[in-house]
């Protein structure tokens, strides 16, 4: 043991010190730095399932907003401008309502049977509800779309702001459906507006 004690006591100071532990200041030093690391890596797996979380939801609201504007375009080519347009329907930019066509295999051809579609937006709560009257049933079956920050229906349409709806225009150039839905994903604004014209048969 003591030849063992001569031989590590005689070494060189400067290979002595590679024996030597971390002191404070460098456990310190090291702790700071892991710290740091750790921190900008958290930060950027949040910030990578933010933006996951955030287009994601883009995807899922122009999924919904074309869903909607291919039903009410579908709706609208079971019908014809006249019955779109009478007085009793009254027809506006908040309000459509028109009876469906059938096939008559009798005639060979197409009659309006009492069956109707309608379409109402509140503009209070932001909802456009569509209504359908089975007339063979006697029922009414409804469905609800929210957050529609907008009247859908227009003859005319540039913007927001410059916009029109006429009976005589839509008997001649057809309808102008315009769904602009929002929704909030983390404290994020999102928005997306659909434009369709749609041209209603004459006969």
């Amino acid at each position: 043991m003591r030849g063992s004690k001569q031989v590590v006591s005689s070494l060189p100071r400067n290979l002595l010190s590679k024996f030597r532990g971390f002191t404070i200041v460098e456990f310190v030093v090291a702790s700071a730095i892991l710290v740091i690391l750790m921190s900008g890596l958290l930060m950027i797996l949040q910030q990578g399932e933010l933006t996951t979380g955030i287009g994601t939801a883009k995807v899922d609201l122009e999924a919904e907003v074309k869903m909607l504007v291919d039903w009410i375009t579908k709706d609208l080519r079971q019908t014809n401008s006249v019955n779109l347009t009478n007085n009793d329907n009254d027809p506006d930019y908040t309000h459509l309502k028109f009876n469906l066509w059938v096939w008559d295999n009798a005639t060979k051809n197409i009659i309006y049977s009492d069956s109707y579609v309608e379409y109402n937006y509140n503009s209070s709560n932001q909802t456009l509800v569509r209504g359908y009257y089975d007339a063979s049933t006697s029922t009414t079956f409804n469905n609800a779309f929210f957050n529609i920050t907008l009247p859908p229906f227009y003859t005319s349409y540039t913007d927001e702001i410059v916009n029109d709806f006429n009976t005589t225009d839509l008997r001649m150039e057809g309808l102008i459906i315009v769904v602009k839905k929002e929704k909030t994903v983390r404290d994020r604004p999102l928005n997306f507006t659909m434009v369709e014209k749609v041209r209603v048969r004459n006969e």
